[in-house]
């Protein structure tokens, strides 16, 4: 398990800060941002803020550790010139109220915050700066999430990607209540989607798949009861790679915390029943252990990373977003990434 330190955040903005300077000039900046590298990076680019910054996130909890830090560079920004706009979530049980407490006091400091209370969950964790850098994954504004989870996100600096997804936060903050597809131009081998689109590239991926689908994600919710769904045919095409001899690893969430006890009784399911269909290498994280990043790799050469899980609420109502990945090198380290995880997995019955 990590360990947050305030002196590891620090250094870890120092050889961020020195790789943008290296970066900088006709290479644009790409860059996986796996685990505790999330905060320093967050941080970073909200300092380095000059015009805007637009950010759409399930939950912000602001009353202590580095989520107050994050809360305070914002604030900071904000009066020194820069527009900021935030959508929460606000009618999700259990965040609205720490989400509303949120959105108080940046109102106090100038900052536009609007609380989702659409039945459509925002559930999407991206950040826009300056019509310039995007920062998007898996990652929630929580201590546990940032200090602690295994998480998955991607920083990218590209202009027309940018733009596409400070499109799809002013259309969430005016409209959420209706899916919001974007698919952004395809910059560096890389575009963002968003929403239903996720299922669309993760159904393609599966089915063009030849050699071999890596998946790690929080909650796989296998249902036999809606066989049209989305989700389902997600499966099925799992078992169809399997039949045309694609091998398959899966890692999943396994967790003993009260508060998501039904994560773990769901993965367990869906784990058993790909089992019985004769898909046997899925792999759990230790109990005290949370993974919560979500990526799908197939055949080394092709990626799906973001914010959404094997679920059909995910999949059919979730404002998400989502990388589609093709750039040989953030792949590499996706795949590096798993493959450390799968080390640690663990077998569960």
């Amino acid at each position: 398990m990590f360990i947050y330190s305030k002196k590891a955040i620090w250094i870890s903005m120092v050889f961020f800060f020195f790789f943008m300077i290296y970066a900088q000039g006709e290479n644009k900046i790409i860059k996986n941002i796996f685990d505790q590298e999330y905060a320093s990076t967050l941080i970073h680019l909200i300092q380095k803020a000059k015009v805007s910054i637009y950010a759409v996130h399930l939950s912000f909890s602001i009353e202590e550790g580095i989520c107050h830090e994050i809360m305070q560079e914002m604030v900071a920004a904000a009066k020194r010139g820069v527009k900021i706009t935030m959508l929460l979530e606000g009618k999700k049980r259990g965040l609205r109220e720490k989400n509303a407490r949120t959105e108080k006091k940046f109102q106090e400091s100038g900052i536009k915050v609007v609380l989702n209370q659409s039945r459509r969950v925002a559930h999407a964790k991206i950040f826009v700066v300056d019509s310039e850098w995007v920062l998007a994954g898996s990652t929630n504004l929580t201590n546990s999430s940032i200090q602690k989870n295994h998480e998955a996100n991607l920083l990218i600096q590209s202009p027309a990607i940018a733009q596409s997804m400070e499109k799809y936060a002013q259309e969430l903050v005016n409209n959420s209540d209706r899916e919001i597809s974007i698919e952004s131009e395809t910059d560096s081998q890389i575009k963002a989607i968003t929403d239903t689109k996720f299922f669309l590239h993760a159904l393609d991926m599966i089915q063009n798949a030849k050699q071999e689908i890596c998946i790690t994600t929080y909650l796989m919710d296998y249902s036999p009861d809606y066989p049209d769904s989305s989700l389902y045919r997600l499966f099925m095409g799992l078992i169809d790679a399997h039949k045309r001899g694609v091998k398959i690893r899966i890692f999943l969430e396994q967790s003993t915390f009260l508060f998501n006890d039904h994560i773990h009784e769901k993965n367990l399911e869906s784990a058993q029943f790909l089992k019985s269909q004769g898909i046997v290498s899925t792999l759990f994280d230790k109990e005290d252990q949370i993974t919560h990043s979500k990526i799908i790799l197939v055949d080394k050469k092709k990626a799906l990373l973001g914010s959404t899980n094997w679920y059909s609420f995910d999949l059919d109502f979730g404002h998400q977003v989502n990388f589609v990945i093709e750039n040989d090198a953030i792949v590499h380290g996706l795949a590096e990434y798993f493959d450390e995880l799968y080390k640690t997995g663990v077998i569960v019955k």
